[in-house]
């Protein structure tokens, strides 16, 4: 066995502290702790990670106050300062200068005492209390106030009229999409047919959605919104997010009475309704097969069919796959797959 250790001794290795020690205390009460004389390494750090953050957030004219305040010494030199302060490397070089000593000479209390001393000469600037007070002037120009006692009131909700003028735009070209490639996408085909033809597949549904992403359209999701501007209280606002949804989107464009409504809704629906013909026809499932057909039908939802193969992947494989759920309907499997094909997904 080899182990490269090149490097690992090169250099100290010392425990890594957050710049901010003091996140609960208020800036004011930092500052005023300075004014009465105070000086700490949790201080000065704090103070240098607040100032570096301010600096970020104010306009240069404000910069350029707090600068002329502090004799020159902007927030970002001022916060460096104050970092640099509590640095230990930099206050063994402090002290090995102070003191005209060796780094091997020098004492505890010779290190304590040039630590303190930097940080004292860092906060000197934040004596000032004309600068204390522009430092929360700032501070306070760049703070969003957050009403959190006051309920709101919702006073009116809606879409603008240019919203709903690129909303029309949007659902015109989408029409007008779908009524020139009927006979071009196989999905539009045989969602024009009437009766619906069976046998839409996956593959279809999914060429109709890449076709409706590119522009002008902008996919399936843009155009649920579009309509939903123009439809109010007509449109789920959940729907689109689902590939199988361009079923419901084509289908609401060629039959505007046809409720637009997510396709998984849809199949829902049309399963509830077959589990009580079911029900009235004297059939009676046990908890084990109404679990089965739960899965069943939510795997039409998102994959428009139900095939023995796909008993052997996801949720239907790990309820036990092809041959559990042959051993929980035996014969009756393929009539039941066969008539939720047709109802569910027609």
């Amino acid at each position: 066995m080899i182990v490269d250790a090149v490097g690992v001794l090169e250099g100290d290795k010392t425990e890594s502290q957050p710049l901010e020690r003091q996140r609960s205390v208020p800036t004011e009460k930092l500052l005023q702790t300075v004014a009465v004389g105070a000086a700490s390494p949790d201080l000065a750090s704090t103070l240098a990670s607040r100032l570096s953050r301010l600096d970020k957030r104010i306009i240069p004219a404000q910069r350029d106050d707090l600068a002329a305040l502090s004799r020159g010494m902007d927030l970002k030199t001022l916060s460096t300062a104050l970092a640099e302060s509590t640095d230990p490397d930099a206050q063994r070089e402090y002290a090995v200068r102070h003191h005209g000593v060796t780094p091997e000479q020098l004492t505890e209390e010779q290190l304590e005492e040039a630590g303190e001393d930097m940080i004292r000469e860092a906060l000197q600037p934040l004596h000032d209390p004309a600068l204390r007070n522009a430092i929360l002037d700032a501070a306070r120009s760049t703070e969003q106030v957050l009403d959190e006692v006051t309920p709101d009131a919702l006073l009116e909700a809606g879409f603008d009229e240019a919203a709903k003028e690129k909303a029309r735009a949007l659902v015109d070209d989408f029409e007008r999409f779908i009524e020139e490639n009927k006979e071009e996408i196989e999905a539009l085909q045989v969602l024009y047919s009437r009766p619906y033809r069976a046998g839409l597949r996956y593959r279809q549904v999914k060429e109709l959605d890449a076709a409706i992403k590119r522009p002008p359209l902008g996919g399936r999701e843009l155009l649920w919104g579009a309509y939903e501007a123009l439809e109010t209280g007509r449109a789920y606002r959940s729907g689109g997010g689902r590939l199988t949804d361009v079923i419901s989107l084509v289908r609401h464009a060629i039959d505007p009475g046809e409720p637009l409504i997510p396709f998984a809704a849809t199949v829902h629906e049309r399963y509830e309704k077959w589990l009580a013909e079911q029900e009235a026809a004297g059939a009676s499932f046990t908890p084990e097969q109404k679990r089965w057909l739960d899965a069943i039908k939510d795997h039409i939802a998102t994959a428009l069919r139900i095939e023995q193969d796909d008993f052997e992947y996801g949720e239907l494989q790990r309820l036990g796959g092809l041959g559990r759920v042959y051993r929980v309907f035996g014969e009756d499997l393929t009539k039941i797959m066969d008539d939720l094909n047709e109802r569910l997904a027609a």
